[in-house]
Parts: C-alpha cells; sequence; structure tokens
C-alpha cells in the first residue's frame, strides 16, 4: 500500500477522511474524490478487525 507521503504527492485529495469524501461525491459531484474509497475504505475496515 502507497504510504500516507507518496499518496498525498500523488493525490491532492489524500487528506481528506471517508465522510468527507462521500459528502464531495454525492452532494457536489466531485468524483475526483472516488479512489480514497478504494485505498481508505479497506484501511479502515483492516484497522476496524484489529
Amino acid at each position: 500500500m502507497l504510504s500516507e507521503t507518496l499518496l498525498g504527492q500523488k493525490f491532492p485529495f489524500a487528506s481528506t477522511g471517508l465522510l468527507e469524501a462521500n459528502n464531495l461525491v454525492s452532494k457536489e459531484q466531485q468524483h475526483q474524490c472516488y479512489p480514497l474509497f478504494y485505498v481508505k475504505g479497506p484501511a479502515f475496515w483492516q484497522a476496524r478487525a484489529q
């Protein structure tokens, strides 16, 4: 998985949280945030399972 620093360099929305990303995608149609669900979603569920 990409480190947060590398991800931030490649993807400007890296510091955006999942709830904020959901609002940006669903309410403001900012679909450029959509990849966060693939990167941060699994990390959230993995941390939750531990």
